[in-house]
């Protein structure tokens, strides 16, 4: 049996804190906490196991190349042009499909008023660092800094051809180092106790 990248199961019961009644979960970063009945807590349990389920994860990886690929061979072999602009327009919807059911937690306790107050970073940080795995909070930085490094004159060129731009991707690029390191050094801490 292969042993996964992170445990789903550990993943959704970190993001919520129980209480007697119920559930507390901060739905952002920066939010408050609201509260969760637990029968709302086992509905939205369910939708994140469908969510992150093998099937869920590859039909949203292979469906977006197998649209674009069937319509840039409609637009090739048909010199149907449009095709292009429909598989783009599919595979945008489906991603946008995605993205809104993972974002429910967040719709669910839209429009309550919020039970607990904002946390301070470095608490935001450790809730964070209990959740993911080393792999997915040093990955995407190292993943972007290697492929920087190796098309070094693309975004040289960017730089010279579009500055706004180019400083606009730097300063994200800055803020995403400073809270990856923020929750890199909750998780050390955490396993040097």
């Amino acid at each position: 049996m292969s042993k996964r990248i992170f445990d789903t199961e550990k993943l959704f019961e970190s993001t919520f804190e129980r209480l007697e009644d119920g559930y507390l979960v901060y739905p952002w970063r920066w939010s408050k906490g609201y509260w969760v009945s637990p029968d709302e807590y086992a509905g939205l349990k369910v939708k994140f196991r469908r969510l992150l389920s093998w099937q869920s994860l590859t039909s949203i990886g292979l469906a977006p190349a197998i649209i674009l690929l069937l319509g840039a061979y409609a637009a090739i072999e048909w010199e149907w042009w449009n095709a292009i602009f429909w598989a783009m327009a599919l595979v945008l919807s489906l991603l946008v499909f995605f993205i809104w059911q993972g974002l429910a937690p967040q719709r669910l306790v839209f429009g309550r008023d919020p039970i607990a107050p904002r946390r301070s970073r470095e608490t935001t940080d450790q809730a964070i660092a209990r959740q993911l795995p080393w792999l997915l909070i040093i990955g995407p930085i190292v993943l972007l800094t290697l492929n920087l490094w190796l098309h070094w004159d693309k975004a040289v060129r960017l730089a010279n051809g579009f500055p706004i731009i180019a400083l606009i991707l730097v300063i994200v690029f800055v803020i995403s180092l400073y809270y990856i390191y923020g929750v890199a050094r909750a998780k050390w801490n955490q396993e040097k106790d």
